[in-house]
């Protein structure tokens, strides 16, 4: 060794705290773009609008629209008398599922507008992005068309249940 060199210097410390910190940060601004993101896939079309009311000889009319869809049609339940107070419910989250008349059998609001299936006096009526099914029959969405449903096309066993889906 000469005596003019430099006495050798230990490598510089790494900082494990400010790595840490670091990638906190990342993952922090990751997380929080992504679900802004998801939150937006997951609303931006909308929920289903049910309007529950009653035609002028008092049987039950269910008015659906969803406008991301460009949905607007009309389910009338003949023979049948509304009993309750006519209401609008829009199915956005599990907390708004409480309809005037009947009970919601199933939902899936995961991504709007969803899946939500009704059991009213007896009918079954599946709100699907694709289709609408009546008393488990397919139906394309038609605009402002009005679908009869009789008490003879009712699906046996549904009529018998409580709101919970009990016999």
């Amino acid at each position: 060794m000469t005596p003019n060199a430099p006495a050798p210097s230990s490598p510089p410390r790494d900082n494990i705290l400010k790595h840490a910190t670091f990638a906190f940060l990342i993952a922090l601004v990751g997380y929080i773009f992504f679900y802004s993101c998801d939150a937006h896939l997951r609303t931006h079309k909308g929920a289903w609008t049910v309007n529950f009311q009653a035609n002028t000889n008092g049987e039950p009319l269910l008015v659906v629209d969803q406008p991301f869809l460009k949905i607007h049609t009309q389910i009338l339940l003949a023979g049948e008398k509304a009993t309750n107070t006519p209401g609008i419910v829009e199915f956005k989250d599990p907390r708004h599922l409480r309809t005037p008349f009947g009970r919601v059998r199933f939902h899936d609001l995961t991504y709007l507008p969803g899946t939500i299936v009704l059991d009213v006096y007896g009918h079954e009526v599946e709100l699907l992005p694709r289709t609408l099914v009546l008393n488990t029959k397919e139906f394309a969405w038609t605009n402002d068309i009005t679908y009869v449903l009789t008490p003879t096309n009712k699906i046996p066993g549904l009529k018998d249940r409580d709101y919970k889906g009990r016999r």
